[in-house]
């Protein structure tokens, strides 16, 4: 199970603060948690550095999770290096401008190791599986190029606990 996260300010003033603040809820070993950013612009042009934020992270249970990182929102099913979604989820046009990046590759970084996933350009996540112990931990997603630049941060992780 993992807790409540937050990354930046507790309550963001700003867009530029907004973007960095990613939360979660609670959630129980029959459920999951998504973990997302809010501001399409921010998502859409890869703001928030090459490696983005950390999520910080309250475990309320040790154990094997699989964490699932994507660039767009899940229910667009966007390849990761796409220009996203083009309307909204009731239809209505989506303007903003866009950034493509050439993903080659998915790191997830917990607890000060990286693991690593291969990217086809029509993929649209990665998948990790990872243990994490009980308390507090950090995670943090990325994206890199064949050349081994990193690109920007995942914007939208689910964070799933696996049985024992």
């Amino acid at each position: 199970m993992v807790g409540e996260t937050r990354s930046g300010a507790e309550r963001p003033d700003s867009d530029a603060d907004r973007h960095k603040c990613r939360k979660s809820s609670p959630v129980d070993e029959h459920r999951l948690v998504e973990v997302d950013a809010d501001n399409i612009n921010f998502v859409s042009q890869a703001v928030g550095g090459p490696r983005g934020g950390v999520w910080n992270v309250q475990v309320e249970s040790a154990g094997n999770y699989r964490i699932e990182l994507r660039r767009w929102p899940f229910h667009t099913n966007k390849p990761i290096g796409s220009e996203g979604p083009r309307v909204t989820i009731t239809g209505r046009p989506l303007n903003h401008k866009y950034k493509l990046i050439p993903a080659h590759e998915a790191i997830l970084a917990s607890n000060g190791t990286e693991q690593k996933v291969s990217l086809a350009q029509e993929s649209v996540g990665a998948v990790f599986q990872v243990q994490l112990p009980k308390g507090r931990s950090q995670l943090q997603g990325w994206f890199r190029d064949a050349k081994g630049t990193d690109l920007c941060g995942a914007f939208y992780a689910l964070v799933t606990k696996l049985s024992a």
